[in-house]
């Protein structure tokens, strides 16, 4: 058994035409998320398609969350991929699940067989896209195309993601005793602050390493590596640090890494400090024995690291993106390329190519803009080092605006 995560898609499609370039773009999306998929064409004209995280082939043993927000993303993704390549040729529906699932072979004999993934959570988004392609009486569908069924426990791992919404209805699904929330999952329109998102951190209790949890300020002090942390950064905002500080969290898997800077996330906004927080999930490998030179494993707890399936500057793509440029999946091409520009315009108002820069900073952070003159002409040599300025520029920017004693808190998750 593995963790896994489940997306299956059913594509209603005008007619064989679009088969192949409704492949190239489906293999597009799940190449870019790591995702192993598999696709089945039926005679009616429906195009199926399932997806998983988990096996073999894609990402390494991960958490419910990430799973449900990478499969999220790239629902969203080919969504939005399709609605520009096929406008109404191409109809999209789909259901998403997330937890366990056995991995293994499938078929009659060693020639057919396939890798694929069975259990109950891989039913389960199969019984979700049966649900998303409910008709009436005279075979029409119910739900418009874009709609993506999930339950509430899988719901609640993205909710920062979604805007809110009420369950759509109760349906008795196979597996479960009692009938089912359906939830149908729409964007967010606006980016999660980051205050949001420290808040929705800190919701989990901070446990001391003696395992005494810490319920308010004033029993802070149980913490005492954390205090000595917000102590060292309060002098460095008083300037009785003359350089830039840096407070590392090194520990094994589980422990409350990430809730101990969200912690100290949270006490550095409440002094007006810009905080920014960025995650490296892209670079976790799960958990793997070291060995001694003896050939013994010295720890079975060790995590490891490895660049296989790494996406680069990824803590630095969700910074800019979302906390810097404030670009949400929902806004057009237009009021994406005016956040990115605006921003770098502020940084010389007096000098007239940082505009023409935009679409080089997008392409860097997964936003796609049309060229401009000046950033058709650029080399990627060139395009890389105007991403590396642009962003020290833009970081040295936020201290000499921040509160007083110029402090930034730049928070960067599972190095």
């Amino acid at each position: 058994m593995r963790d896994s995560g489940v997306l299956f898609c059913n594509f209603e499609i005008s007619g064989a035409k679009v088969l192949d370039s409704l492949a190239d773009e489906v293999h597009r999306v799940m190449s870019r998320y790591g995702i192993h998929y598999k696709y089945n064409i039926f005679p009616k004209g429906d195009f199926n398609l399932m997806g998983v995280l988990g096996t073999m082939f894609s990402e390494k043993r991960e958490s419910d969350r990430y799973y449900a927000e990478i499969l999220w993303n790239a629902w969203c993704d080919l969504k939005e991929s399709l609605r520009r390549s096929h406008g109404s040729e191409v109809k999209i529906r789909g259901g998403m699940s997330v937890g366990k699932g056995l991995q293994g072979p499938a078929g009659d004999n060693i020639v057919n067989n396939e890798e694929t993934l069975i259990g109950p959570d891989c039913n389960l988004a199969a019984r979700l896209v049966n649900e998303a392609l409910e008709s009436d009486s005279s075979g029409n569908l119910l739900n418009p195309s874009g709609t993506l069924f999930t339950i509430e426990s899988h719901r609640s791992k993205v909710e920062h993601m979604l805007q809110p919404a009420s369950a759509v209805r109760q349906a008795n699904l196979k597996g479960f005793s009692k009938p089912v929330a359906l939830y149908s999952l729409t964007e967010r329109k606006e980016v999660e602050s980051i205050t949001e998102f420290i808040t929705r951190l800190r919701k989990v209790p901070l446990v001391t390493v003696e395992g005494e949890v810490v319920r308010d300020f004033q029993d802070m002090r149980k913490c005492s590596f954390l205090t000595r942390c917000m102590d060292l950064l309060e002098q460095v905002a008083e300037r009785r640090k003359e350089s830039s500080q840096l407070v590392a969290f090194v520990a094994r898997s589980g422990v409350g890494k990430t809730r101990r800077i969200a912690e100290l996330a949270h006490w550095a906004i409440q002094r007006g400090w810009p905080v920014y927080f960025g995650e490296c999930y892209s670079w976790y490998q799960g958990e793997a024995p070291a060995a001694g030179k003896s050939g013994k494993a010295i720890d079975e707890h060790i995590e490891s690291h490895s660049d296989e399936g790494a996406c680069p500057y990824y803590p630095f793509i969700r910074i800019l993106k979302e906390q810097i440029f404030r670009i949400s999946n929902q806004d057009s091409v237009e009021l994406k390329r005016d956040k990115i520009a605006t921003v770098l315009t502020m940084l010389d108002p007096s000098n007239p190519e940082l505009d023409g820069q935009a679409p080089v900073i997008a392409s860097f952070i997964g936003v796609d803009l049309p060229e401009s003159d000046f950033s058709s002409a650029l080399d990627a040599e060139a395009r890389r080092n105007i991403f590396y300025e642009r962003t020290g520029d833009i970081f040295a920017r936020e201290v000499e605006r921040s509160a007083p004693g110029g402090t930034v808190l730049l928070c960067i998750d599972d190095l």
